[in-house]
């Protein structure tokens, strides 16, 4: 009974797989290379793309020869070469990210320390006005008093000074 189930799920299966098969490695790559050689940085990764691109010469070559075996592989060599130039890519977008990031950080200590210098200098100058206003009023204290102002006698009408008409 086994015998006959096989071969029908065995046909379904066979059947199904295009649908569900992967992108071959040759596409895969040319994508890749596509999308990197749309990168404003692609002269960094131009040693591994001229790579890739060869090996993929190289696999459509294989191929066109009858060769399936070397060609297969050779488009998975192709394959690696494109996506470690996509690796090396992201690994020197993130180098540059850390540097200006270091960047940042070393501008904001300098403000932090100029801030910090200026904090330090009013600091020093309020202790030297309070010492300034407790001598002041250590000196105002240890002063007599001054006698408060006499009031100057005024005439009839209240006002101080010389009469409208009188002699000056």
């Amino acid at each position: 009974m086994r015998a006959r189930v096989v071969p029908p799920l065995l046909a379904a299966f066979l059947l199904a797989a295009p649908a569900f098969a992967q992108v071959p490695e040759g596409a895969r790559t040319e994508q890749i290379l596509a999308e990197l050689a749309s990168s404003p940085r692609v002269a960094v990764v131009a040693g591994e793309l001229g790579k890739s691109s060869e090996a993929l010469e190289r696999a459509r070559g294989a191929r066109a020869s009858g060769d399936g075996r070397h060609g297969q592989l050779l488009e998975k060599l192709a394959l690696l070469w494109a996506e470690t130039a996509r690796e090396v890519l992201a690994a020197v977008e993130a180098e540059e990210k850390a540097q200006l990031a270091q960047k940042k950080v070393a501008e904001d200590r300098e403000q932090i320390e100029r801030e910090r210098a200026l904090l330090e200098e009013n600091i020093a100058r309020r202790s030297r006005a309070q010492i300034e206003l407790k001598k002041a009023k250590e000196e105002a204290a240890s002063r007599p008093a001054d006698p408060p102002p006499k009031e100057k006698k005024t005439g009839k009408q209240g006002k101080a000074g010389p009469k409208k008409g009188g002699k000056k």
